[in-house]
């Protein structure tokens, strides 16, 4: 776990019998939520459409609804959009960082990243808030 305020990371055992509000504006938010579940929090879900561009009201909406001992977890795809609108004085809002551990065709995978490194980058590109520790 990653706190979005200054990056400072927790052992998933901090969840062991927590209540947990899920934050999620996935495709498929039942897997982050089980996955925060085995980890022994009690779950809460509070989940928006895929792709959800958060706003400060729905911020507001969130901080009004979460009860005040659980903890704000979110995936990081998330933590983005919704880090710069939390307010300082709010309960400190978490994310989850996934990992991928890739069991077959590794050098594939490797050569297709090498191939795309090299091509050119055109065009407009949106610049992306990134939490403290990825700055």
């Amino acid at each position: 776990l990653h706190r979005w305020s200054d990056g400072a990371t927790t052992s998933l055992a901090t969840l062991t019998d927590r209540l947990v509000a899920a934050v999620s504006g996935i495709g498929e938010p039942t897997p982050f939520e089980r996955q925060l579940a085995a980890a022994g929090a009690r779950v809460t879900g509070f989940r928006y459409a895929d792709h959800h561009s958060f706003t400060a009201a729905d911020v507001r909406d969130l901080l009004q609804r979460v009860p005040a001992d659980a903890l704000v977890v979110c995936t990081l795809k998330d933590a983005v959009k919704l880090g710069p609108l939390w307010p300082e004085n709010a309960p400190a809002l978490w994310y989850l960082s996934q990992r991928i551990t890739v069991e077959r065709g590794e050098a594939a995978i490797d050569a297709a990243l090498a191939a795309l490194s090299t091509l050119p980058i055109s065009g407009p590109h949106d610049a992306v808030a990134l939490p403290p520790s990825h700055s």
